[in-house]
C-alpha cells in the first residue's frame, strides 16, 4: 500500500506562526533594557506592511496590520514598545496615549507603557462589551457596545467625569490631554474636563453651538477639539481658539471624510485621498504642515501624534511627517520630539539575524543579508550607505558609528569618525572574517588568523596588536578600550587599556575557550565545559558570575555593564547593571535560541515551541475530521499517517521528548556543542514498518531544490516496553560560526 508523503521541517530560527498562540512568536527578537527607538518587537514573521490603522503618542507611533497585529515604534521612554504578548494578533484597534498605548481585542481593551502616573491601566468594566477607545495623555475612554462611555486613569481636570448626557446614546469618543469628548447619535458633541489646563476652576470644556448638531466626527487635540460636520465644515474651539471657529469648509467635490490634530497642528482627510495639514502657531513647527507627495493621493485613514502625522495609502504602507524627521547634527530638539516617531521602519517581512546595539541606536543584519538601522542619528550612524544595504554578513557598532562585514570579506564602516574609527585600512577591504566595535575603535579578524585594530590610539595602552594576536585568532570582541581575541587551542590574548582590569586574565580564562564577548570595561569566556569566567570592571557584578552560569551555557553577550548566559535549555540568564531594567528579575521567561546585548538592552530570539499533534495535523494541511486520529485524510484506506508513522496522541501533546514519555511525537532538531565539534542533531521515533520510508533532509535555506539528503550514519536504539518502535539520531556536523541557521525534514511516505 502506498503512503502519501507528509513532511516534518524542523528549524534553527524558523518562525511558524501557527505555534504563536497568546504569545510573542516564536523566533521573535524580546527585549529587555533600553533603546531610546526601537524597531516593532514582532519584525521575524512577515507583515507585508498591511496596516490598517495608525495611531500617534508623544513621541511615538503604532500601527495595526490587517491580521490584528499592533507594531509601534519611534521613543521608549516609557516601555510603550515593549508590546505585550497579547497584542501579537486579534487586535480590531489601537489609540496612542501620551507615554502608554491601548488596544482593543475581542471586546476587552489592553493597555501598556507608560510610568505610574502616565499608565491608567484597566477597570473591571472595559474587560468586555468594548466597541471603541480612545488614549488621553493620562486618561482612557472606552466606548460600549450599549452606548455607554466608560472613563479611568488621570483626573487632575474632571476628565474622566462622564456627564448623563453621554450614556446610551454615544457613537464615538476622542480623547484629549485634559479634557474628553463624545458624540451623540444625533449628531450634537458632548465635552468635559477642561481644554484649557492651568485656567482657574470652572472653566470647563464648553461646546459652541455650531457643535450641538449635524455632527459626523470628532476629535481632540492637545487643548482643542475639532467636529466635522455633515455639510463638510470643521469646528475648533480650546485653548486660545474663538469658540466655534470654522477653521475649514471644503470646496465642491472634495469633502472631507477624517480630521485629527496634534499640540499645534491639525490634518484634514479628503475624499479623494488627499491630506491637507494646517500648522496653528510657529513656536512648534517641525514640519507637520508638510505634506508629503506620497499623503497627497491614495490615502485611506490618518492619524496626529503630538508634533507629527501619520497617513496610510491603500497599498497599505504608512507615511510619516513631522517631529521625528532627521535633524542636523548637534541640533536641539524640544523634549516633545524624537527622532524615530516618523521613521516607519521597512523591514517588517524579514527575518533579524543578528543585532547589534548601543544606548541610542540599534543595528539589524536580516536574514537576506540586507541591514536596517534605527535610533539616534546625530552622526548618521543610523544612514546605511549603499554597499551595506545589501550582501552583509556581520554587523557591529560603536558608541557613534556603525561596522559592516559583506560576503565577499570587505568591512564597510560610517557614522561617527572621531576617533578615526570610521577609516577602514586598506587591509580590511578584503579577506576579513569578523569584525567587532565598541567606543570609538573597530576590530577585524583576517582569514589568516591575524588582526586588524584602527580607531582612538589614545586609549593608555595603545590598540597595536600584539604579536600573539597576529595569527592563530579565531574570534574577537571590543571593549570600550581593549580587545580580547581567541586563539586556536582556546587560549586568550587581551590588549589595551588596564584601567578597570580587562588585562588580567583569570587563569580559568587562558585555556580551553570556546567564545568570548566584551563589555565596556568587562570580558567574559566561555569554557568547553559550559562555564562562565568574566573579569575586569564590576562595579554592578557585571563578574560576577551567577551559580546558574557555572554550567551549561552554550552562549554569551555583554553590554556595557551587564553579562548575558544562554543555557542550553534555552533559559537566559543577566547579570550587572540594572539601571534600565535590562536584567529583567534575573532569569528571562521563554526560551531562547539566541541572545544579543549592547549599552544598556539585551535581546533574545524566543526559542521555537514544539507543536502539538492538533496544530501538526493542521501544519499539514488537515482540517475537522481529518485531522482526528483515525481519519483516513487522503480517502486512500490508510489512517492518519501522522499518527502511524511517529505514533503521535491527541490526548498528549507533544513535550519536546523524542522518545522519552511516549506514546510518540514529531521529530526534534537541535544545536548540539560537544568535545568533537558543533552538530546538528535530529531525532525522531521510527516505526518498525517496512511500508514505511522515513528520510531525513537537510539544508540552511527554505526553498524546496535546497534540501539535500543527510550524510551522516544514524544511530538506531530500540524503546524498552515498544518492541514495534525505535528511536533515531543523527547528528550532523556542523559549523555555527558560518552555519548560524540550519533546517532539516524528515519525509515520510
Amino acid at each position: 500500500m502506498t503512503f502519501p508523503r507528509l513532511i516534518f521541517i524542523l528549524a534553527h530560527l524558523l518562525i511558524p506562526s501557527v505555534f504563536a498562540v497568546e504569545s510573542l512568536p516564536a523566533g521573535a527578537w524580546a527585549y529587555s533594557g533600553f533603546q531610546m527607538e526601537l524597531p516593532p518587537q514582532e519584525i521575524v514573521e512577515p507583515l507585508h506592511r498591511d496596516f490598517v490603522a495608525v495611531a500617534g503618542g508623544e513621541t511615538y507611533s503604532m500601527g495595526l496590520t490587517r491580521e490584528g497585529r499592533v507594531i509601534a515604534w519611534g521613543a521608549n521612554f516609557d516601555s510603550q514598545l515593549n508590546l505585550p504578548p497579547s497584542v501579537s494578533r486579534g487586535v480590531s484597534a489601537i489609540s496612542a496615549g501620551g507615554r502608554f498605548c491601548a488596544a482593543l481585542k475581542n471586546g476587552g481593551v489592553i493597555v501598556w507603557g507608560g510610568s505610574s502616573s502616565y499608565q491608567p491601566g484597566v477597570p473591571a468594566g472595559a474587560s468586555s462589551g468594548v466597541a471603541a477607545i480612545s488614549a488621553g495623555w493620562t486618561h482612557m475612554l472606552a466606548l460600549k457596545s450599549d452606548g455607554s462611555v466608560l472613563a479611568w486613569g488621570g483626573n487632575d481636570w474632571g476628565q474622566r467625569n462622564v456627564p448623563p448626557e453621554a450614556s446610551g446614546n454615544i457613537k464615538a469618543i476622542a480623547a484629549g490631554f485634559s479634557h474628553s469628548l463624545a458624540l451623540t447619535v444625533d449628531g450634537e458633541v458632548i465635552a468635559w474636563g477642561t481644554d484649557r489646563p492651568g485656567a482657574p476652576a470652572g472653566q470647563e470644556a464648553v461646546v459652541p453651538v455650531a457643535a450641538s448638531s449635524g455632527v459626523i466626527a470628532i476629535a481632540a487635540t492637545s487643548h482643542h477639539s475639532l467636529a466635522l460636520k455633515n455639510d463638510g465644515s470643521v469646528i475648533e474651539w480650546g485653548y486660545s481658539v474663538p469658540a466655534g471657529e470654522v477653521i475649514y469648509h471644503a470646496q465642491a467635490g472634495s469633502g472631507i471624510t477624517a480630521v485629527t490634530g496634534g499640540f499645534q497642528h491639525v490634518a484634514f482627510l479628503h475624499e479623494d485621498g488627499r491630506v491637507e495639514a494646517i500648522l496653528q502657531g510657529s513656536l512648534f513647527d517641525y514640519g507637520q504642515a508638510n505634506v508629503p507627495a506620497l499623503a497627497l493621493s491614495g490615502v485611506t485613514a490618518i492619524a496626529a501624534g503630538h508634533n507629527h502625522n501619520l497617513a496610510i495609502r491603500s497599498d497599505g504602507t504608512v507615511v510619516a511627517w513631522g517631529a521625528g524627521v532627521e535633524k542636523s547634527p548637534g541640533e536641539s530638539i524640544s523634549p516633545y520630539v524624537h527622532r524615530g516617531q516618523c521613521a516607519v521602519p521597512s523591514f517588517f517581512d524579514k527575518e533579524v539575524s543578528a543585532l547589534a546595539a548601543d544606548f541610542n541606536h540599534t543595528i539589524a543584519l536580516m536574514d537576506d543579508g540586507s541591514v536596517h538601522a534605527w535610533g539616534f542619528n546625530n552622526y548618521g550612524q543610523t544612514d546605511v550607505p549603499t554597499d551595506a544595504r545589501t550582501g552583509v554578513k556581520a554587523v557591529s557598532t560603536g558608541n557613534i558609528h556603525c561596522v559592516a562585514l559583506r560576503t565577499d570579506g570587505r568591512v564597510v564602516a560610517w557614522g561617527g569618525n572621531s576617533g578615526g574609527q570610521r577609516d577602514v585600512p586598506e587591509a580590511a577591504l578584503s579577506g576579513v572574517t569578523a569584525i567587532s566595535a565598541a567606543g570609538v575603535q573597530t576590530v577585524a579578524l583576517k582569514d589568516d588568523g591575524s588582526v586588524i585594530n584602527w580607531g582612538n590610539d589614545h586609549i593608555m595602552g595603545g590598540l597595536t596588536v600584539p604579536a600573539e594576536a597576529q595569527s592563530g585568532v579565531t574570534a574577537i570582541a571590543a571593549g570600550y578600550e581593549f580587545v580580547v581575541a581567541l586563539k586556536e587551542g582556546g587560549t586568550t590574548v587581551v590588549w589595551g587599556s588596564n584601567v578597570q582590569g580587562p588585562m588580567v586574565i583569570p587563569t580559568e580564562a587562558q585555556s580551553e575557550v570556546v567564545a568570548i564577548a566584551a563589555g565596556a570595561e568587562h570580558a567574559l569566556a566561555l569554557t568547553s565545559g559550559g562555564k562562565v569566567v568574566a573579569w575586569g570592571w564590576n562595579f554592578f557584578g557585571q563578574t560576577s558570575v551567577p551559580q546558574e552560569a557555572l554550567s551549561g551555557v552554550v552562549a554569551i553577550a555583554a553590554g556595557q555593564a551587564h553579562s548575558v548566559a544562554l543555557k542550553a535549555d534555552g533559559t537566559v540568564w543577566i547579570w550587572g547593571s540594572n539601571h534600565d531594567a535590562q536584567l529583567q528579575s534575573g532569569i528571562v521567561s521563554g526560551k531562547a535560541s539566541m541572545i544579543a546585548a549592547g549599552g544598556s538592552a539585551t535581546f533574545r530570539k524566543l526559542a521555537v515551541p514544539w507543536p502539538s499533534f492538533q496544530e501538526a495535523a493542521a501544519l499539514a494541511g488537515l482540517e475537522g475530521a481529518a485531522a482526528g486520529s483515525e481519519a483516513e485524510p487522503f480517502n486512500d484506506g490508510v489512517p492518519n499517517l501522522l499518527k502511524h508513522a511517529f505514533n503521535l496522541s491527541l490526548a498528549l501533546p507533544y513535550t519536546g521528548e523524542v522518545a522519552s514519555g511516549f506514546p510518540g511525537g514529531l521529530p526534534r532538531g537541535e544545536f548540539v556543542r560537544g568535545e568533537t565539534g558543533d552538530h546538528w542533531r535530529i531525532g525522531f521515533v521510527r516505526r518498525k514498518d517496512p511500508r514505511l520510508a522515513y528520510a531525513p533532509m537537510k539544508s540552511t535555506g527554505l526553498t524546496q531544490a535546497a534540501f539535500e539528503p543527510v550524510t551522516a550514519d544514524a544511530i538506531v536504539e530500540g524503546i524498552p516496553g515498544f518492541p514495534a518502535w525505535d528511536h533515531v539520531t543523527i547528528s550532523e556536523p556542523v559549523d555555527l560560526l558560518t552555519t548560524p541557521r540550519f533546517f532539516s525534514r524528515v519525509e515520510v511516505e
